[in-house]
């Protein structure tokens, strides 16, 4: 009865009508964001070429990166279900019209292109704005289980929408695909109209912009040194699994389809972490975030060492378990240590760190793979991530979370 219990306290967020909002919305908006990139990549090469893909693609990533700060100093300064609305209603015009556009079979590399920039410029004020709405509707002490629930619905709809995108695209051509994502997040705004009007209201952050996030970010201990490490993460994680672990597949027979399990695999490991994420509450949660991130050593040493298949699905799956803990508690952390008022402007940064790395990383591998042999890059990469996270724990002995102060500093930013 007493476990019966705990469980029903671990989902009883769920009866908060407007997370129950927030949760769907994104689930829906997520079925059509991993469905829309490949079947807008089997529609960019039908007539363009695969270094054009590279371009679309590039433009996207640049138009989260470059707007990314903007989009969190908005989320602080304008009411978060009305900007969500808006957000989503233009991310979902310009993917009606990217559909309609490859419907039509004569769309141009620049429309791709300039569209592409326009929903990524729109998830960089939608990433901001959704986490603080979770921490605006929802009571401090029930954040970790709605962080976990939305990350699993997340995780979940990006498995179904990824599975389902080849075969939709196959059967009724990928701009149908393309145009079912606008719709997607036009329903998104309908259900997140909801909200509007019902969230606290925020202390007014005059003067406070970029610079003086940053400044806070600077001036907090255990924030800034958890950037460092999250930009040491990106460059020795990410990178070299994405660069090179397709390429460690190859000279067996059907290694495409080994790499697909593998990352199967890492997309399980994700959904289950963020169910279990519900569950735990540990008393330092900072601490536990570093170390839950070693759980990608030994999936870099198996790429390393090709043990076989098997032990690499299940170390990637373990992978993905962790990394997913760790990201309910990172954001559980900021949601409860960080100011409504500051609160985009410093998940923003966040993601700028981390984020804006993964370019230069994906180049630096490449490069690296040229001169050096993959499995010792594999194997430095891991040896990094463990010296990092050892690092971070000595840097931060007691990792207490002292609250950011919403106060301007260094004067008024732009």
């Amino acid at each position: 009865m007493g476990r019966l219990a705990g469980l029903r306290a671990d989902y009883a967020v769920l009866r908060n009508g407007a997370f129950r909002r927030i949760v769907a919305a994104r689930a829906l908006t997520q079925l059509g964001t991993a469905a829309s990139p490949v079947a807008v990549a089997f529609a960019v090469l039908q007539h363009h070429s695969a270094s054009a893909l590279g371009l679309v693609l590039s433009v996207q990533s640049a138009g989260f990166i470059l707007l990314c700060l903007v989009g969190g100093v908005t989320a602080d300064k304008l009411p978060r279900a009305k900007l969500m609305v808006v957000t989503e209603t233009c991310r979902g015009l310009s993917q009606l019209l990217l559909g309609v556009l490859i419907l039509w079979g004569h769309a141009p590399l620049w429309a791709f292109m300039v569209l592409a920039t326009v929903n990524g410029a729109g998830s960089a004020f939608s990433a901001p704005t959704r986490q603080g709405m979770v921490a605006e509707h929802v009571e401090e002490g029930r954040r970790q289980a709605a962080n976990g629930l939305l990350s699993a619905c997340q995780n979940g709809a990006t498995a179904v929408g990824a599975a389902a995108a080849g075969l939709a695209a196959a059967f009724f051509g990928p701009g149908w695909v393309v145009v079912a994502d606008g719709l997607s997040f036009f329903g998104s705004a309908l259900l997140l109209a909801g909200l509007i009007g019902t969230a606290p209201v925020r202390m007014r952050t005059q003067g406070l912009g970029v610079r003086n996030a940053l400044g806070m970010v600077r001036g907090t201990p255990w924030l800034r040194s958890s950037l460092v490490f999250f930009m040491a993460f990106q460059l020795c994680y990410y990178s070299v699994l994405f660069v090179l672990g397709p390429a460690a597949m190859r000279g067996g027979h059907g290694a495409a389809a080994q790499w697909g399990v593998v990352v199967a695999a890492f997309s399980a490991g994700l959904f289950s972490g963020a169910l279990v994420a519900v569950h735990i509450r540990p008393r330092r949660p900072l601490a536990v975030m570093f170390l839950l991130t070693l759980s990608v050593v030994p999936g870099l040493l198996c790429l390393a060492w090709a043990p076989g298949p098997l032990l690499l699905v299940v170390a990637q799956f373990c992978a993905g378990l962790g990394l997913s803990c760790a990201d309910t508690l990172w954001m559980t952390v900021l949601q409860d240590h960080v100011p409504q008022e500051i609160f985009g402007k410093v998940v923003s940064v966040d993601w700028l760190f981390s984020a804006g790395l993964r370019p230069l990383g994906y180049a630096g591998v490449g490069f690296l793979a040229a001169v050096v042999p993959p499995a010792v890059v594999f194997a430095g990469a891991a040896a990094a991530l463990a010296a990092s996270v050892l690092a971070a724990v000595l840097r931060n002995r007691d990792l207490s979370l002292a609250p950011l102060s919403p106060k301007p500093v260094g004067g008024a930013a732009p």
